[in-house]
């Protein structure tokens, strides 16, 4: 008979971040403070949803996931994001139901990230291979960031608003002028970062790597990386935008930093690794050498999101800039 720390988690526990997410979005989108509170408070908040989802699925990943578990989270999330990101565009602006569908639609996303994560935890059956994976990810992640040709640069500089319909909301908090029920976006995450993540922390239980410490690392980085493009992601270094951050690299890199040791590879897997690597490290090249030679466009006037109130700020850890506000 499992125990009572047992019973919180796998599944279960990744039904109780959905269920504590889910709360706090409700609050926080009813929620109105004096002017002078909302900017300091609204930095907590975003700290909060980003290191809250990480502890959340750390904790659920310390079990035995079967891929059966992980299929069911993934259809049941991606119905549940899908169903209720058509209704609230069907849905008046203006409407107080829209919180709850679009809170709903966001406890979707983590279902079905979640889901994928533990499939993809399962059908990689050896320790050694993650290493190469993570390689892989970090300069993939980077070459579709900075890339001006890859999809995922496209749709933030052509079509926004697909990436804003299917990332994770870092929400905020209003203040005592805006009308209740609003929608209001600090911030996007996209939902690979989600996914990869829970399927490093999965591979860590299973195979006894050093949990605490990565996780500790993966927040401290993402964390940094949330305030760098909130803070600076107007400015750029050595011509490259901090308003586009890939958030494989301090996912990734804090995996690989930590664990390094743990991995003992033969000569055939040090030979696939070193292929793997200079992969990685051309595709992380060729994308910022594409972003030097054509910079991005610069960053549009704030969009409303649907719901959402005039104030709040666009940006994202991965990959989605801060944009000024509407005039």
């Amino acid at each position: 008979m499992p125990t009572r720390e047992d019973f919180w988690k796998g599944p279960r526990a990744v039904l109780a971040l959905v269920g504590v997410m889910f709360a706090l979005r409700i609050l926080l989108d009813f929620l109105r403070l004096p002017a002078s509170f909302v900017e300091p408070l609204n930095l907590i908040v975003a700290i909060l949803f980003i290191a809250g989802p990480i502890l959340g699925l750390f904790r659920a990943s310390d079990a035995t996931w079967r891929t059966r578990e992980g299929y069911k989270l993934l259809v049941i999330g991606i119905l549940v994001q899908v169903i209720f990101t058509l209704i609230l565009r069907e849905t008046p602006q203006g409407a107080i139901v829209r919180v709850f569908f679009s809170a709903l639609a966001q406890s979707g996303l983590l279902l079905w990230c979640a889901g994928l994560g533990a499939v993809l935890a399962a059908s990689l059956r050896e320790k050694n291979l993650f290493l190469p994976v993570a390689l892989f990810l970090i300069g993939f992640d980077v070459f579709l960031v900075f890339a001006p040709q890859a999809p995922t640069r496209k749709i933030l500089e052509q079509r926004p608003e697909v990436f804003e319909s299917i990332a994770m909301r870092v929400p905020s908090i209003q203040s005592t002028a805006e009308p209740l029920g609003q929608v209001a976006v600090t911030a996007f995450v996209g939902p690979a970062d989600f996914f990869f993540l829970f399927m490093f922390f999965v591979a860590m239980h299973r195979f006894a790597l050093r949990r605490e410490a990565t996780l500790r690392w993966t927040i401290i980085a993402m964390v940094a990386y949330l305030l760098t493009v909130l803070f600076f992601g107007n400015l750029k270094i050595a011509g490259l935008s901090l308003a586009a951050l890939p958030a494989m690299v301090p996912i990734g890199g804090a995996f690989l930093a930590v664990n390094w040791r743990e991995f003992k590879l033969n000569k055939e897997e040090s030979i696939m690794t070193m292929i793997v690597a200079i992969l990685a490290l051309g595709l992380a090249a060729f994308g910022i050498r594409g972003a030097l030679t054509q910079p991005a466009k610069p960053a549009e006037p704030l969009r409303t999101v649907p719901g959402q109130g005039a104030g709040a700020r666009e940006g994202s850890p991965a990959p989605v800039a801060p944009g000024p506000p509407r005039s």
